[in-house]
């Protein structure tokens, strides 16, 4: 039987009259129709590319098969993670006409030297047409958790850093397309334009459950079910995939892939984006799970008509900020406590009164502090929580909805009790003493206890935006071992002179602060913290994503964290 097409996205039967001539036509004549949309793949200059930053080996002069058009296939680490990169050699760095870059996601047990076996055809097809194909090790296989998506996002700022980008496309086989996915349906780069998923995963769970390898795989990458569910693409609405373009190659109700069932992955796909995305078509194979050799030009045809489309308007060139993993992610995925990180580690269990309830938020679940809700990671547990006693810097993020006329501790190690100073650092907000009323506060203690001199601690940075009750905002804290900064929606707003009731002046945004941090453990807390051994500073609040780095962002990575998270708002 012939592979054959739905281009409106519904799962044709083999009997169907249409066929890949008939629906792939319109496809054709439009990538024949590239012109300018279509980076030129010789050039009188070209010659083997410079060395690249992390470079580690490189083949220079390889010609396509088809076309014998030279190519440099290179070898890099970029942020201690593989990747190797075909680049046609009529593409310079720092040159002023953007290009198409191709992600080719691997598979399983599988890493960046599949551009060189599996992907190496459609590669070579796509230098072909001037693009840039690249595949990264992505940590292995991991799924969609947080470490590949933060290689990913490096590996995104390492090529947009030497060259301009025009539009990124995904292509992935097997459980590659589970982060090809979420990198498109969640954003985690700028400026996908399409994806090509061939026998691809779309439902983390659905393998989870139906298969001992599946449960070892992927609970090894996550820990749990509920952070398998919060990195699910599955979890992802029909809006989040609007104006998108998607193309699905899955086996036919004959020939069913038992490996990745097309009803619950690919079709899956196409039937949550259909009502939404420019494009959601499927093309059918005889083969199961494996790939049919037609997808290799099938592919290059759409991607490369989606490109066309985009037409000839230059984007912009500002090179995306990476941003590093955090030590600690908590997306509160669980139903109940202990609420446990994104790597399994740093439980936090109800220590309030009232338990804090999780609830749905625009970033995924969180949680409803009602003021005499609070969690902690015990000391005994607090580990790398505990910056003093490390590199002795420190950011604290998290989305906060407060409705507080007090103060209220967000999360932090602040927790002073008898006989043990184990104040550190704490995101705070609205702190009256002092001058940062109504503001997002960043405390720092090297004592562990008040300032001397005054009653109560006064190390604390202060925004001189005011916050707006009832309204999601990014709340930031930054600590490099000299200076407090803190951000309210991805802005440092500088406070630069306060007066107190001693009459000392100094300025609070940022806070000048050179003392380090307290190395003594405490508990971590969130939604409240303790002085003398009791909760206090209880939020009135709702708080989501809440994030604990082992370094001191810097207000470009503050500022990208928060325009690319505003966007679910």
């Amino acid at each position: 039987m012939s592979p054959h097409d739905d281009a409106a996205g519904r799962a044709s039967s083999p009997s169907s009259s249409l066929r890949r001539r008939t629906i792939v036509g319109g496809a054709l004549s439009g990538a024949l129709a590239l012109g300018a949309a279509t980076i030129p793949a010789t050039a009188a200059s070209a010659a083997p590319i410079r060395g690249l930053p992390g470079e580690v080996s490189r083949k220079i002069n390889v010609p396509t098969q088809n076309k014998r058009v030279l190519y440099d296939n290179l070898v890099v680490s970029i942020g201690g993670d593989s990747a190797r990169i075909f680049i046609p050699q009529s593409v310079k760095p720092n040159q002023t006409t953007p290009v198409p870059v191709i992600w080719f996601i691997h598979s399983a047990q599988a890493d960046h030297n599949s551009l060189n076996s599996v992907f190496k055809y459609p590669a070579e097809l796509a230098v072909e047409k001037g693009a840039i194909a690249i595949c990264q090790t992505l940590g292995g296989t991991l799924w969609t958790n947080d470490t590949a998506q933060g290689h990913q996002r490096n590996g995104y700022a390492y090529l947009s850093g030497l060259f301009p980008i025009r539009a990124s496309y995904m292509w992935s086989l097997s459980a590659g397309g589970a982060l090809a996915c979420e990198n498109y349906g969640s954003k985690v780069i700028p400026g996908i334009n399409g994806l090509y998923l061939v026998n691809g995963v779309y439902d983390l769970r659905d393998i989870h459950d139906r298969s001992l390898r599946g449960r070892i795989s992927i609970g090894d990458a996550f820990g749990s079910t509920a952070q398998i569910d919060a990195h699910n693409p599955k979890r992802l609405p029909s809006s989040a995939w609007a104006g998108t373009n998607i193309r699905v190659v899955v086996s036919d109700a004959d020939h069913v892939d038992t490996s990745v069932p097309p009803t619950l992955h690919g079709l899956a796909l196409v039937a949550k984006a259909k009502s939404t995305a420019k494009e959601a078509s499927v093309r059918y194979h005889t083969l199961g799970h494996n790939p049919p050799s037609w997808a290799n030009q099938d592919g290059i045809d759409a991607i490369f008509r989606w490109h066309a489309a985009l037409g000839t308007t230059t984007p912009p060139t500002t090179t995306p900020v990476a941003v590093p993993t955090p030590v600690a992610r908590w997306d509160f995925a669980q139903t109940s406590g202990p609420f446990t990180a994104s790597n399994g580690a740093f439980p936090l269990s109800q220590i309030g009164s009232t338990a804090a309830a999780t609830i749905a938020t625009p970033f995924g679940r969180g949680l409803a502090l009602k003021g005499s809700s609070a969690l902690a990671v015990p000391k005994a547990s607090v580990g790398a929580l505990n910056r003093g006693a490390g590199s002795g810097k420190v950011t604290v993020a998290a989305w906060v909805r407060q409705n507080d006329p007090n103060t209220g501790c967000v999360a932090g190690v602040w927790s002073d009790s008898a006989g043990a100073a184990g104040r550190s650092y704490g995101l705070f907000y609205d702190v009256s003493s002092y001058g940062g009323a109504d503001r997002a506060c960043f405390y720092v203690s090297r004592s562990g206890g008040a300032t001397p001199g005054y009653p109560y601690p006064r190390d604390y940075s202060a925004t001189k935006t005011l916050m707006t009750p009832g309204v999601w905002q990014l709340h930031v804290g930054t600590y490099d071992g000299a200076v407090a900064t803190s951000y309210l929606n991805g802005v440092a707003s500088a406070y630069p002179s306060f007066t107190d009731s001693t009459g000392a002046t100094y300025a609070r945004n940022p806070y000048a602060f050179s003392s380090g941090l307290n190395p003594l453990p405490a508990d971590f807390t969130v939604g409240a913290s303790r002085t003398g051994g009791v909760l206090g500073n209880f939020a009135i609040a709702d708080v989501a994503r809440l994030r604990v780095w082992d370094v001191a962002l810097t207000a470009a990575q503050v500022k990208a964290i928060y325009t690319q998270e505003s966007a679910l708002l």
